[in-house]
């Protein structure tokens, strides 16, 4: 089991002070601010590999319901559920909640995308520091071929060039 290589594509809301990106940084001490309203939802992908996710590791503050779901399409579209979570309330001196979920290996084969879905906090605004996804890479990506034979005609194949 290894830590799998993952980029936040899309939160359902920002700020430029507290990017998505910082949910995969590494770093506790930056993260990803909710602004305000529930659900938000944030995309995750694994560098277009397909991977077998087994656990996931989350640092967050103020996160009641998290829903995580899965999608094995090369787009991300038709998500299934993988975890359903009501994480616990922390104490103002305990700053960040620090959770291990363990994926059961069926629900989490083939995984190209995740979705993670906060559907309420315990405060008006929640905060995700960091995420780590372990498990096993099934496929790395394929690198494009240059080869124009074997491509998909485009649209841009009809337009004929100026003289």
């Amino acid at each position: 089991m290894s830590q799998l290589k993952a980029e936040v594509l899309m939160t359902t809301s920002n700020d430029n002070r507290q990017p998505g990106s910082h949910m995969v940084d590494g770093d506790t001490s930056s993260f990803w601010s909710t602004t305000g309203m529930y659900p938000q939802e944030v995309l995750i992908g694994f560098k277009d590999a397909t991977v077998t996710l087994t656990k996931l590791k989350t640092w967050s503050h103020g996160v009641r319901k998290l829903v995580v779901q899965a999608s094995c399409e090369t787009q991300p579209i038709n998500f299934k559920a993988v975890l359903e979570l009501e994480l616990a309330e922390k104490p103002v001196s305990t700053p960040l909640q620090q959770e291990t979920f363990q994926v059961n290996s069926t629900v989490g084969a083939s995984i190209r995308f995740l979705k993670l879905i906060i559907q309420s906090g315990w405060e008006d605004f929640a905060t995700i520091h960091n995420l780590v996804f372990e498990g096993e890479v099934e496929a790395e990506p394929q690198a494009p071929t240059p080869s124009k034979a074997n491509a998909a005609p485009s649209a841009l194949d009809a337009i004929e060039p100026r003289s």
